[in-house]
């Protein structure tokens, strides 16, 4: 057959979450990625930025994972995870074994509806420090700056890619909780993300566990 063959069955949650569910068991493990359809095309004036910072703040903690907790969580349950993010989407993906499921899910709908109860002064900080350090670092390298240049030639001024993703300066110094807060109730809506699972799993009961965890959010 097609190695390229997918079979994946979609669901839409009555909140406007995308469930895609595809299962295959040739090993244990189960991929989950959760893409959110916001990027940097989406900051308005004085944020810009403001959507690669966020993918940090999402490990910062939420109501229920408080702390670095998220990483600690599904790092015992055998699991690892990574984020990036783009012009048009951020997206969060995480690799573990199927019998983690259930505790992937919950990290990962705890931060899409109570990121807000974890966001602090001090996290904030945090994490600005660190993506200033990032772009300082890439700045640094051999032609780190050349992308930047590129970009700003090629997208003119009031395009939409015109500020490069990981955005200004002065905007990310400038962030505070009250914007971090307002843009994840913007763009951090079920009816603005996709998640898909796949790997070793039941379909009918992938979709049951999704249903379960992020119908109410």
């Amino acid at each position: 057959g097609d190695p390229l063959e997918t079979q994946a069955t979609v669901r839409v949650l009555e909140n406007g979450l995308t469930v895609v569910v595809e299962e295959s068991h040739r090993t244990d493990e189960v991929a989950l990625h959760l893409r959110y359809g916001v990027g940097s095309r989406d900051e308005r004036d004085g944020e810009r930025g403001l959507a690669h910072l966020f993918e940090h703040l999402m490990f910062e903690g939420s109501r229920n994972v408080p702390g670095n907790r998220y990483d600690e969580w599904l790092t015992q349950g055998g699991g690892s995870n990574n984020a990036w993010t783009s012009e048009d989407a951020t997206a969060y993906h995480a690799t573990f074994p199927s019998g983690a499921l259930d505790l992937a899910l919950f990290l990962e709908s705890d931060r899409m509806a109570f990121l807000s109860d974890g966001l602090t002064e001090e996290n904030l900080a945090n994490q600005v420090a660190v993506v200033l350090q990032e772009r300082a670092t890439g700045y640094d390298a051999p032609h780190g700056r050349d992308l930047d240049q590129l970009t700003s030639l090629v997208f003119p001024p009031g395009h939409l890619y015109h500020v490069p993703v990981i955005g200004t300066v002065a905007d990310i110094e400038a962030v505070d909780l009250d914007a971090a807060r307002s843009f994840h109730r913007r763009y951090y809506r079920p009816r603005n993300a996709v998640l898909s699972i796949v790997g070793n799993v039941d379909t009918d009961q992938a979709l049951e566990k999704a249903a379960w965890w992020f119908s109410d959010v």
